[in-house]
Order: structure tokens, then sequence, then C-alpha cells
């Protein structure tokens, strides 16, 4: 596992949206907007505009970044290139991505947009949309992006390397291995909270009670301003715009695109609760509606019942020790239940927000319950194990050979990726405009 919680897709998905959605509103010192082809790879473009908007976006968090360094222009350039051409090879390939993936890296997305503008008030005062708009406009981005990450899965998922290529990566490199810093090693066991008939009953129960008065002669756009739970649309009436086909999920753009301009439908169930869809209108490509959503209403037995769980589960390790085990069987999440719950190796100040409690515990203690939602569909709690405090030391070979397996691992996959990526330009049209 990683010693930091961190997730490099995550943040080239921060970076999809920032890319997206500076390029279509910042502008040049001279008040022209940004719109010129630097480079073409196959049907794909990169304008200056990604260039430039990738580079305002860092340099919110960073005021040494030189908007006007040539060099580091030229080496973005060239690293995008290399996106492009994977993206490419894997639309030639037919690879493909879930659309509950693709919602699930976008909600990873707008989390991690959150912990660093600190509201989606701020984050669609910076982007000047509604944090919908964002999502829809950058979800082809993202969806690209997956692709292109599938394949690299597909062709390097499996690298592996010898204790020997370790022992050899080690001693070649021992001089220049970082200094480790103090490092927190923490578990959880997750429980979400699993809504019941009568939770699902009511919550369409009560959107149907909203159509029926829309139909009624109720005015669509009022009605979500009031109700709807998706806060990014519901400031603009339940407006959506018009979208592409494709960058919906699934259940809910099958519904919109069986709906006749005006219409209203049912309620429709997605993983993000039910909705109530307006048709605007439609044509061969897109879709223009509005929707209510109504998130599922959590009754206070079953967030009860999630809690008394975890509780009765606490107990249980405490007197047996067995954390990991207890995790490995019972645990929700299945991201992490396959490690028997740990989460990794942190320096404390770099600790997760959802993670934040064991700051406050000791070695060996479990937190009480605390509410968990790794994103808006999942709504549970989780018991936090703080198991181990390691000190600040230099990175050796008994300490840290996890660590070093996964470093020796990365400069493998990179090394072959290099290799790779080489002979794809060879294979795959791209011109470079200077």
């Amino acid at each position: 596992m990683k010693y930091i919680a961190n997730s490099i897709s995550a943040f080239a998905l921060f970076i999809a949206i920032s890319i997206c959605c500076y390029s279509q509103t910042f502008e040049l010192h001279n008040g022209d907007v940004i719109d010129k082809i630097v480079a073409v790879v196959g049907n794909e473009i990169i304008l200056q505009s990604d260039i430039d908007a990738y580079i305002l976006s860092q340099m919110m968090n960073n005021d040494k970044i030189n908007y006007n360094d040539k060099e580091m222009r030229r080496t973005l350039l060239l690293s995008f290139i290399e996106e492009k051409i994977l993206i490419v090879k894997a639309l030639e390939d037919t690879i493909t991505v879930s659309d509950e993936l693709v919602d699930e890296r976008m909600n990873m997305m707008i989390q991690q947009l959150i912990q660093v503008y600190g509201s989606v008030d701020r984050i669609e005062a910076i982007y000047k949309k509604t944090l919908n708009r964002l999502k829809t406009e950058a979800r082809e981005d993202v969806k690209k992006r997956l692709i292109a990450q599938q394949l690299e899965n597909k062709k390097f998922g499996n690298i592996d390397v010898t204790q020997s290529e370790i022992s050899e990566f080690y001693n070649k490199y021992l001089d220049s291995l970082p200094i480790i810093p103090e490092l927190v090693e923490i578990y959880h066991i997750v429980k979400y909270i699993e809504p019941d008939s009568t939770d699902k009953l009511n919550t369409i129960a009560f959107a149907k009670s909203i159509r029926d008065s829309i139909i009624k002669g109720g005015d669509f756009a009022d009605f979500a301003k009031r109700y709807s739970n998706d806060a990014g649309s519901a400031a603009d009436g339940g407006d959506l715009g018009w979208v592409e086909k494709g960058k919906f999920v699934s259940e809910f753009e099958r519904a919109a695109i069986g709906l006749q301009p005006n219409e209203i439908s049912m309620p429709i169930e997605s993983p993000f609760g039910y909705h109530v869809i307006k048709l605007i209108a439609k044509n061969k490509d897109s879709i223009n509606a509005s929707h209510i959503l109504f998130k599922l209403v959590q009754s206070d037995d079953n967030i009860e019942k999630a809690r008394n769980t975890l509780d009765s589960i606490r107990t249980i390790a405490l007197a047996s020790g067995n954390f990991a085990e207890l995790a490995a069987s019972l645990s929700d999440e299945k991201e992490t239940k396959g490690f028997g719950g740990l989460i990794g190796k942190t320096p404390l100040e770099q600790m997760p927000p959802l993670f934040s409690v064991a700051k406050e515990l000791k070695d060996g203690e479990i937190s009480t319950p605390i509410p968990y939602s790794p994103d808006p569909t999942k709504q549970g709690f989780h018991i936090v194990l703080r198991k181990r405090t390691i000190p600040e030391h230099k990175a050796n070979i008994t300490d840290d050979y996890d660590y070093l397996k996964e470093t020796t691992t990365k400069f493998k996959m990179a090394d072959e990726r290099k290799k790779w990526v080489e002979q794809l330009k060879g294979e795959i049209y791209w011109e470079l405009f200077d």
C-alpha cells in the first residue's frame, strides 16, 4: 500500500476539470480568448488554451510558476501529446468504461475540488459555472482519460518485480532514497446505510407528489429550486442545458431520450437517487433537459442499524485484536476490505479529512463509529484503527520493503511505458505546430 493516501487518477481528473473549465473562462492579457491548435493527434486536438489553462490552474496554488516559461510549456505539450496518443490507441482498441466508473471518478474529482476550494459556492464562483455544468462539461474529457488509463492497466497492470530487481533498485538508488517521514498506519471498517423498501417507497411517493403538483400547473423550475437535492442545477431551476448523448448516467439518459418535448417523467432511479425529468428538446446528438433530484431519505432506524452494527464490530475487535480479519469479512467497502481494511501509512499532516479522527487516537485505539461518505451516492459510518506510529527514518529494505517494491515497479512500468509510447508515435498520426 502507499505511504501517502493519495490518488494519482484523482489528481489527473482534477486537472481535467481545470483544463476543461479554465480554457473556457480565462482570457489572455490582451483580452483575446485563447483558441489556437498547437498539436493534432489522430482526431484529437490540443489547444493553446489547454496548456494555458493548466498553467493558470497551477499558478493559483504556486506563485513561483512562470506563465511564460517556454521550457515548461514545451514539456507540458509533449506530455499532452503522449496522453492523446494513448486516448487514440484506446479508442482504436475499443476500450470502454462504464458509466458507473465515470460517475465514481467524477464524484472523486468534485470532492477533491471541494477540499481545495472549501465549498461548492467557492468552486462555482471561481469557475463561473454551476457545479452541475462543470461536471457535464468535464465528463467527456474524464471518460477519455479513463479509457486511456484502462488501456495502460491492460498493458502494464500485470507487471511485477522480483526480489532481486528490488534489491538491485535499492542498491542503485541507495544514496538518493528519501527520508520517510513519521507515518501513521491506519485501517478502517465501513458500514453503509442501506435503505429499506420503506425508505424507497417514501422517496418515490414524495417525488410523485411533486410531479403531480407540476402536472396540475405548477412551475417545474420553481419546484426544482425548492426541492431538488442537486445543488448544482437547483439554482438554475433544474436546467441541465444541452448535453451530448453519452454524458449522463445510463438510467437518466434512457429516460430523457424516451420523453417528448415538455413531457415530464415519472420518478427514475439512478445511483444518485430518483429523478423527475422534463425534456426541453432533443436531437440526434444531444439532449436539453431539466430535472429534480430526490436523494433517498435515510430512516433513523437504518442509520442506527449501521451505527450499532459497527459498535458491535468495534467491541469484538477490541476484545480479539483481529481488526484486519473483521474488516476482510464484514466491511462494506470492497476497495479496502481485501487488504484487511488497510488505508495506508500516512504522515499525520497529510491525513485525508475522511480519516482525520486518527490524529486524535493513540496507537492501538479504535474510534467510535463516525460518518463516512466517500462520494455523494454512499452514506454510512466507519470505525478507524490507528495501528502504529512509524518514526522518521531513511528508507531501507527491511522496514520499507512494500514501498521499495512499489517504487521499483513504478520505475519498471515507466520504462516499459516510455518504450511503448515511442512505438505508438511511429504508428499513430500526430503533428506539432510550432
